[in-house]
């Protein structure tokens, strides 16, 4: 059966393309109907225009649209300002939230709200006509003012060019009348149903252009065209120019089956027994579809090593990340010691817990504070008390946060400033939107409570992006995200009554007026869940609705009626249907602490094979393979990444090329000179503007005036200087010769059993002391022991002596593509352990690598090479920094 976006194709491929739209209901459709068309044209062709709904509205309207959360807190500012209230903001979210969506329900019905809340409140009055009159007046004092709130807030949007999700449509149709867009075809494919505004727009449309709903139909063997799921397909077809219906094709034999288990560990664990079962080939074509947003950290980390793809379509909660929680952390001791100016001891240690992920204080240091609070035998500390817990550890910067109460605004600012701790972009930039979104209310208002508001917002709906390639892999997607996308194999998960079909919606407005003005009541609702869940199912030969009687996310623990239909009407009309249940006992193997691993499959084994023969490995590489195998397939090997984002934070590896190339400018114009000629004193006039200039290339101008930067430019500018005095002190006492900086080499080994490849580039080579004088910078910590080799290390090799490796490897590929017969050293010069100097690589306590020496690395590099191409050898995590969330 074809899939629904090659349908969409074979519609439109006969279109004249630049005049001609094309609106799909999710970005991810947008991505794979594009693939759909090069993928057919077989040549480079121009595309027509591809849209979502909301995006091309928003093409159309001068206007900004905010989120939720900023409108409500600017409907609290117009409300104050209307009334002359002094309510807080956290009272008015009270009521404030639910009249919010009330208020959009109304923009989206295109109603007059003034008439609207008018009859409301005259609702509300007869509902209580049997109390006396200074009550009724105080019941009534709220409803009274709906009807002004909502003129006045949506009149104070439009006055500064703002628009909400509702209110954009009803802009973008005045704005769509002034344009010669018109001109246009346009294609609607895979939408179910349009607010009354909307349907106006596309009247609009209708009447003057062509306008086209493709609709992908949920009927399939046996399912009766008065189905709920088919509902909207009657309503809209007199809605457009014309209603092309697809998805009619033969049907196919399909399974389904209803799978209860004892709780969510167990659901998990039986998503990764059906995936350890499939093909690589069956895994690309599967989706495991999350009616429940809760479920995702323990799937992700039940999924079997043999995925060696998956795609998450929302991504992770940066909430339930390691950095997310400490976060959430500290906002939570601030927020309760400006409320009370003391914090139960509880939350403290729930705070020392978050600190275990990450080297800001030794684990020693944490058990030492727990248990002195504990000998204190005290609820809860001031606030003097908290902040002089930390004050004698590296935390002490930190503690002279809370020694005052700061404005929200500012404690987190100050927070994102400290040196101990190296906040992600992720981090950096739910706070700047936090911000943003907070100077839109007014740059007059200064209301710590919204500023806490919109970042809690902030922070509980950021998602850090688990992303893979959406052509292939598993997909994990919530069942709005499929629209439009056929997969052959699903798994539900949380397929539970209150998950699908979903709760009913709360609302304000009395039932009588929702049905007079045609809302969308909960009939509604479910008709549209019910349209994506079967159009879903009708391309599936095998789905599997997995659900916990158990959950710990469950009120009932029952399962969706879509099961009894199953079982009681699909399978008995449609012929073709298998359907199967089953209870799962909680009798599965526990996999609590069980080490993820690899095993070698065919693309896997032939993966490394092409990563060490011709693409060839670096030293920062095998410095990787010994801390942790795991990263070093994946990052390496298989080169996947986390999804690129802009990073204003300050990572080490940004430092380490930033000093690195500060260096390489300063020493190039001396290679192949002696030590005696370098103008020492003129290159420190130099090292400022250089910094800036690397620095520039990977952050904004306004950083590098701003925060971090500003305070990290003289520790850097210090650290360069540093450098060139120790190195004029050693050329001084010992002369060396600059032979090159950054020099790039590769080097194929050809007297070992298999050709492997090196390669790497070499900070410095010298001649010094009679020896070629290999150096690497490292911005991290080294020290003497971490240099320190006996023989036998050179034969199996020990991994917390990555660094020594890395060094003697350097050297190695130098001695093999210049054909050196003399001998060798090798340095690391640390700049966090500057009082070192250039720490030498010590094998049996010499610093000089002699040819023995050479022949037993060579040995252990084959030993290592060969364990990476052994099949029966598993790739396993060993030391990751996310194994704390193994199961």
């Amino acid at each position: 059966m074809s899939s629904f976006l090659t349908r969409v194709y074979e519609e439109i491929k006969q279109e004249d393309y630049p005049n001609t739209v094309i609106i799909f209901p999710t970005q991810r459709a947008i991505s794979l109907f594009k693939n759909e068309i090069h993928r057919n044209a077989g040549k480079p062709i121009e595309l027509p225009a591809i849209n979502t709904w909301s995006g091309f509205i928003e093409q159309q309207i001068p206007h900004k649209e905010i989120d939720k959360d900023v409108a409500i807190a600017l409907l609290h500012k117009v409300y104050c300002t209307s009334f002359k209230s002094s309510e807080s903001f956290t009272a008015f979210l009270n009521w404030g939230a639910s009249i919010y969506n009330d208020f959009e329900r109304i923009v989206l019905q295109n109603l007059p709200g003034e008439k609207v809340l008018n009859q409301v409140n005259m609702l509300k009055a007869l509902d209580k006509w049997e109390l006396d009159l200074a009550k009724k007046e105080k019941y009534l004092q709220v409803w009274e003012k709906l009807p002004l709130l909502f003129k006045n807030f949506y009149e104070y949007l439009q006055k500064r060019k703002l628009c909400t999700s509702s209110l954009k449509y009803v802009i973008g149709l005045d704005e769509l009348r002034k344009t010669s867009f018109l001109k246009k075809k346009i294609y609607f494919c895979g939408f179910t149903v349009f607010s009354p505004v909307e349907k106006e727009i596309i009247t609009f449309f209708k009447e003057s252009r062509f306008c086209c709903l493709i609709e992908d139909s949920p009927l399939w063997n046996g399912i009766d065209q008065q189905h709920e799921s088919n509902r909207f397909s009657i309503e809209n077809s007199t809605l457009f120019s014309k209603v092309i219906t697809v998805g009619s094709e033969k049907e196919l034999a399909r399974s389904i089956e209803s799978i209860e288990c004892g709780n969510d560990a167990v659901a998990s664990k039986l998503v990764s027994k059906e995936l350890s079962k499939m093909t690589e080939a069956a895994v690309d074509q599967t989706a495991i579809i999350l009616l429940n947003d809760n479920d995702l950290p323990l799937l992700m980390n039940s999924i079997p090593g043999e995925v060696n793809s998956i795609n998450v379509g929302k991504g992770k909660s940066y909430g339930n990340t390691p950095e997310g929680a400490l976060f959430k952390s500290i906002l939570k001791i601030n927020k309760e010691l400006k409320r009370k100016n003391e914090i139960k001891f509880p939350v403290v240690f729930d705070f020392l817990d978050q600190l275990k992920p990450f080297d800001l204080l030794k684990p020693e240091v944490i058990d030492q504070i727990r248990e002195n609070i504990l000998k204190k035998n005290i609820r809860s500390l001031s606030r003097r008390q908290f902040s002089d817990v930390f004050s004698k550890t590296e935390l002490n910067s930190f503690s002279e946060l809370f020694k005052t109460g700061l404005d929200t605004n500012v404690f987190v600012s100050k927070l994102l400033e400290i040196k101990n701790f190296s906040w992600s972009g992720t981090c950096v930039r739910l706070f700047f939107t936090a911000r943003n979104n907070y100077e839109l209310l007014s740059k007059e208002q200064n209301d710590g409570e919204v500023f806490s508001y919109l970042l809690e917002k902030e922070l509980n709906s950021t998602y850090v992006a688990v992303q893979g390639e959406m052509k292939s892999g598993l997909q994990v997607l919530s069942l709005l995200e499929t629209r439009c996308l056929d997969f052959k194999n699903l798994i539900f998960l949380s397929f539970l009554d209150e998950n699908l079909p979903q709760s009913k919606q709360s609302s304000l407005i009395p039932l009588e007026l929702r049905i007079q003005y045609r809302f969308p009541d909960q009939m509604a609702r479910e008709s549209i869940l019910a349209n994506h869940f079967m159009r879903l199912l009708k391309r599936a030969e095998s789905s599997k609705f997995i659900y916990s009687s158990g959950s710990t996310f469950s009120k009932s623990g029952d399962p969706s009626r879509f099961v009894l239909q199953a079982a009681m009407e699909w399978s008995k009309n449609d012929k073709g249907l298998k359907f199967t249940s089953s209870i799962v006992k909680n009798d599965l193997e526990p996999f609590v602490n069980k080490e993820l691993i690899i095993e070698k499959s065919d693309r896997v084994h032939e993966a490394i094979k092409h990563y060490l023969f011709e693409r060839g490995m670096s030293p920062s590489a095998l410095n990787v393979y010994l801390s942790n195998p795991m990263d070093f397939l994946i990052y390496h090997v298989l080169g996947l990444r986390e999804k690129e984002n802009v990073d204003l934070s300050i990572e080490t590896s940004s430092l380490g090329t930033v000093i690195h190339d500060t260096l390489e400018i300063l020493y190039k114009p001396y290679r192949g000179k002696l030590s005696n000629t370098i103008e020492y004193e003129t290159l420190g006039t130099k090292i400022l503007n250089q910094l800036v200039f690397e620095l520039s290339k990977i952050y904004p101008k306004n950083y590098l005036e701003n925060g971090r930067l500003k305070i990290l430019l003289p520790i850097l500018e210090k650290w360069v200087k540093n450098f060139l005095a120790i190195d004029k002190k050693r050329g001084e006492a010992e002369p060396f010769k600059l032979v090159s900086v950054e020099e790039k080499l590769e080097y194929q080994l050809a007297k070992i059993s298999i050709p492997l490849k090196m390669k790497g580039i070499v900070d410095r080579i010298e001649r010094w002391k009679g020896a070629e004088h290999v150096i690497d910078y490292k911005t991290g910590k080294v020290d003497q022991k971490d240099l320190r080799l006996d023989s036998q290390e050179l034969l199996e090799f020990n991994p917390n002596k990555s660094k020594a490796y890395q060094l003697l490897m350097y050297a190695y590929i130098y001695r093999g593509v210049k054909q050196s017969e003399n001998p060798f050293l090798s340095s690391i010069y640390s700049f966090r352990n500057q009082r070192a100097g250039f720490i030498p690589l010590l094998i049996d306590d010499n610093e000089l690598i002699d040819e023995h020496q050479i022949k037993l690395f060579e040995k252990g590099m084959e030993a290592i090479a060969l364990n990476m191409l052994d099949r029966k050898t598993p790739i396993e995590l060993t030391n990751h920094r996310y194994k704390k969330f193994s199961i």
